[in-house]
């Protein structure tokens, strides 16, 4: 029995988790692709072994609105379109429609953090492309149970199916874990936080939280790894008034994939103080290299995993205290899909 074909529309993928999650699925959905929309952003030369069915969309709203049309209309009624991208079609598709939903926007869970002007607009015109598109819409799969109920609480006659998706990678490292497994023990002092700087990522009240910890304990004061542009990095220690902290916290810029992971079995923990996600990735991350967790104490951390400490995203203090009180217990749980079996679900 052949399997059924798919319509791939993957534009705005282009950093971060979604783009690790893409790479891992395309190898096990490939041969079953009539048509690969991705976003122009992207090097192309690494996508080479894909090349033959692949449109590249550039940043502009027109052209991803009629290329996720496009895909819609050229599906045909026993194949699928699947939006990896959260946005749905605008018209109706003869084939099934599933939408990967990975973007906090889309069930308000942004609100109240301050993006840039640029970003609220963008924010603005998805949510309306999204609720007008999700009457097209067969099935929505998120990636945490918060996720799922906030959407159902916006589309309740809706089906919204909890679909956590991990590279192959890290969910073989993952399912090799016990339940009852520690984590291994790292130098003390060193703290890292893997994220760009977009606002909910929340590096200014983490930065203000290590302006404490250094006032407080001096040279005693844990060193905290970052990931940020030069930019980024500069305007954000700008903007926490930064000074006892200055030496404590290093900048590494932005890390390939492999360098993450040494980073993370390096330190004595991963500090987590996003106000907003879908997933969170580095938390799983965290896991495989059986690395401490510090997390907010919000829905999305706990959908994920039990953090060793948590604390209150938007309290400087609170964050430094988890920081002090840390002990390095966690409690592993590896129920997470691999990109193969995402594979066989799109069907």
């Amino acid at each position: 029995m052949s399997k059924i074909k798919i319509h791939l529309s993957a534009f705005g993928i282009h950093v971060g988790g979604g783009l690790i999650l893409l790479r891992s699925l395309l190898p096990y959905i490939y041969d079953r692709l009539e048509g690969i929309a991705l976003d122009g952003r992207l090097a192309r030369e690494s996508f080479s072994e894909f090349e033959k069915n692949i449109t590249w969309i550039p940043k502009r709203f027109l052209s991803r609105l009629l290329s996720v049309n496009k895909l819609a209309r050229n599906c045909k009624k026993a194949e699928v379109l699947f939006c990896f991208n959260s946005l749905p079609p605008l018209v109706k598709c003869h084939g099934r429609v599933i939408v990967y939903v990975h973007a906090p926007h889309f069930v308000g869970l942004h609100v109240g953090i301050k993006y840039d002007l640029i970003s609220r607009i963008r924010f603005l015109v998805e949510r309306l492309w999204f609720r007008i598109g999700a009457k097209h819409v067969n099935e929505f799969w998120v990636q945490t149970e918060s996720m799922q109920r906030a959407l159902l609480e916006s589309f309740p006659d809706t089906i919204v199916r909890l679909m956590p998706f991990v590279d192959e990678d890290l969910a073989k490292s993952l399912r090799s874990l016990k339940s009852d497994e520690k984590p291994l023990h790292r130098h003390p002092s060193v703290y890292f936080y893997p994220a760009d700087g977009v606002g909910h990522k929340n590096h200014l009240v983490l930065l203000q939280a290590w302006e404490y910890l250094a006032s407080k304990h001096g040279n005693d004061c844990p060193k905290l790894l970052l990931t940020l542009n030069l930019q980024i990095f500069s305007q954000a220690c700008k903007m926490a008034s930064i000074s006892d902290a200055v030496p404590h916290i290093i900048n590494l810029g932005p890390l390939k994939r492999e360098e993450v992971f040494k980073t993370l079995r390096d330190s004595n923990g991963l500090i987590f103080p996003s106000r907003a996600e879908t997933f969170g990735l580095p938390l799983l991350e965290a896991m495989a290299t059986r690395t401490s967790i510090l997390a907010s104490e919000l829905d999305f951390s706990r959908d994920v995993c039990t953090p060793d400490q948590t604390f209150d995203p938007c309290s400087w203090l609170s964050i430094a205290r988890a920081v002090e009180r840390h002990i390095g217990l966690i409690q592993i749980f590896p129920n997470y899909l691999s990109a193969a079996e995402i594979a066989d679900e799109i069907k």
